[in-house]
């Protein structure tokens, strides 16, 4: 995994963990290892940060809907 993907498996694991309104990017950072300076090569602000994460959940669950054929009545 890279440091962006690394980055935003520690921000899915602080939510999972606390709550969407615990995340820091302190915390965020610690669990990826990662600098502040890292993290901002990839995203400019925490919202950006959270909202990439959640884009890509919303991808991800999609994508196993799609090829489960799970259908929701």
């Amino acid at each position: 995994m890279g440091k962006r993907q690394d980055i935003m498996a520690a921000t899915l694991d602080v939510i999972h963990e606390e709550g969407l309104h615990s995340v820091t990017l302190a915390k965020v950072l610690k669990k990826a290892k990662v600098g502040w300076g890292t993290t901002f090569n990839y995203f400019e602000s925490k919202e950006v940060l959270v909202n990439e994460v959640y884009k890509e959940a919303r991808i991800h669950m999609g994508n196993f809907l799609a090829s489960e054929r799970v259908f929701i009545h």
